[in-house]
């Protein structure tokens, strides 16, 4: 009995470890969105907290008590996390003073709420409202990421984008529309809408400024300005019902268009200078440095190839235990090939080719959405069973056996590690 539960893992998992260990290696590479910091089971320092709501918060970041007298959680203040204790927590981060909710942290980039510039007029084109937009981040430990761009939103508004205070040739854009007719959703190229990348590090401020008060008629469907900088692939314009929308819009950007903060330990240290200090953040076991560069400073840490975890905390990266799941066709063609396996009829049981030949068609196995297909009855209590443990899968060797006549209690063994390609050759 033992020998046919362990076929079973074997049979439905070994396409599944082979194909998804291949997919995952080809992956693994150090962008700004990767999350593997939380993906290991230590995130944050013994006896504090991980989470604030939904946001995961691993070390270096760390979660203080609102009256700051919890645990040191925290590499160094710069990463403070404060948790609301309100009915929908949230996660609060203070930066020179200032207080940002904080909607995601990965490896390297932190999305925090935003601040957006307006101006308002009315139909004599007299200011009513003017809020502008600044963020300092000069002494700390995070830049400005390259995904941020200034946009700009309105009819008749520029926006200049200033890196310093005594800065003279800023970077902006401009949006005209004389007409709604104009102005096309979606679309964000200058009638209504324009963008414009700017290469911001530490400090910036913007200037938003107006053409005519958004007079002549103007202010009928769009009384406001508005610029910010914030993450692209977050803001979709919606043409007239953004330039419409007084006040809202400006919130609808503060809450939903992060800005994106890249961030490093010890904005004053290199790798190979951090490394020559016991408080060296890449200590831990499968972890390696990697240097901000020449306009952040600092460094991060990060799992080796392979591994997945914390490398701020003990024990460091750990080597995951994988398993992806497949296709429905793929599940069901492991099931009924499981089932052909546990048949006590010698004939009806396959080969060692007809499974090595059955198990290398589903690693190609042409992947489908999950939602188009139907599992059968079969392939359902199949692969349903629970006395199977995925975690112990890194463990097991692949055991092939051939049956030797109808005899279930006579099997020929041949064994492979599922995490090598295989040598065996059909007969």
């Amino acid at each position: 009995m033992t020998r046919i539960k362990h076929m079973l893992v074997l049979l439905v998992c070994a396409w599944e470890l082979e194909a998804a260990t291949s997919e995952y290696n080809s992956t693994r590479i150090d962008t700004n969105t990767s999350n593997t910091i939380i993906n290991g089971g230590v995130l944050a320092k013994t006896g504090c907290p991980s989470q604030c709501g939904d946001l995961k918060v691993p070390y270096p970041f760390g979660i203080i008590s609102e009256d700051s007298k919890g645990p040191n959680c925290s590499i160094n203040s710069w990463f403070d996390i404060t948790c609301s204790t309100t009915t929908n927590p949230k996660a609060v981060i203070k930066l020179n003073d200032v207080d940002y909710e904080v909607f995601d942290i990965s490896d390297s980039e932190l999305r925090i709420s935003n601040l957006g510039a307006e101006t308002c007029y009315d139909l004599s084109g007299l200011l009513y409202t003017n809020i502008y937009t600044s963020l300092d981040l000069r002494n700390t430990s995070y830049t400005y990421s390259r995904a941020n761009v200034l946009t700009v939103v309105g009819c008749d508004d520029w926006g200049d984008f200033y890196q310093a205070d005594d800065e003279v040739s800023p970077t902006g854009c401009t949006t005209i529309c004389r007409d709604k007719k104009e102005v096309k959703e979606g679309e964000c190229s200058g009638a209504g809408c324009c963008q414009v990348s700017v290469n911001a590090l530490k400090y910036y401020y913007v200037d938003l400024g107006t053409y005519r008060n958004h007079t002549d008629n103007i202010s009928s469907f769009n009384p406001c300005g508005y610029a910010f900088l914030g993450e692209k692939k977050a803001f979709n314009f919606r043409g007239l019902s953004d330039l419409k929308d007084i006040g809202a819009f400006r919130t609808k950007i503060e809450t939903t268009v992060p800005i994106v903060l890249d961030w490093v330990i010890d904005e004053n240290r290199t790798c190979a200078q951090a490394a020559q200090h016991p408080d060296f953040a890449c200590r831990y076991a499968h972890s390696y440095c990697i240097d901000g560069g020449k306009s952040s400073g600092g460094y991060r840490c990060s799992c080796n190839q392979g591994y997945d975890g914390n490398p701020y905390l003990s024990p460091g990266c750990k080597e995951p235990r994988l398993v992806q799941e497949g296709t429905l066709e793929q599940l069901e063609a492991a099931a009924r090939l499981v089932k052909r396996c546990l048949s006590l009829s010698g004939k009806e049981r396959p080969t060692m080719k007809e499974v090595t030949m059955e198990i290398e068609r589903l690693r190609i196995f042409k992947r489908t959405p999950w939602a188009n297909h139907h599992v059968n009855e079969e392939a359902t209590r199949l692969l349903g069973r629970t006395d199977i443990q995925h975690s112990d899968l890194y463990k097991i060797q692949l055991s092939c056996y051939d049956n030797v006549g109808d005899d279930p209690d006579h099997y020929h063994s041949s064994t492979n590690s599922l995490l090598q390609p295989s040598t065996y050759s059909p007969r």
